[in-house]
């Protein structure tokens, strides 16, 4: 009797173990990338072979959606404090240089 309760016991935590290592597995990925393609936010990279988050100023399914004004950066979280001509949707308020040119630079920009 006493064996039998030992190899249940025994059993019982193998599983245990492997349900508790299965799980701390499946942590690390995000139910959506398990289960639906790749998170919001996220698009799919076939050179790494997974999901890679969306580069600053995009977002969204499969990073589909630019910031809109007046929003930027990483997850559109940043704000514009500028007109929408000088808002970057990834870096932000556009600095304006100012300063002298020459004749020369003038007639480059032509």
């Amino acid at each position: 009797m006493f064996r039998l309760f030992f190899r249940l016991l025994c059993f019982e935590i193998i599983l245990l173990l492997l349900f508790i290592q299965n799980s701390q597995n499946n942590a690390t990925v995000p139910e959506c990338e398990r289960d639906y393609g790749c998170c919001y936010g996220y698009f799919w990279n076939s050179k790494t072979d997974n999901c890679t988050k969306c580069i600053a100023g995009r977002t969204g399914p499969n990073c589909s959606i630019i910031c809109p004004y007046p929003t930027f950066g990483d997850e559109c979280q940043g704000s514009c404090n500028c007109s929408k001509d000088t808002c970057d949707y990834s870096t932000g308020c556009k600095t304006m240089t100012t300063g002298t040119l020459s004749m020369n630079d003038l007639l480059q920009r032509i």
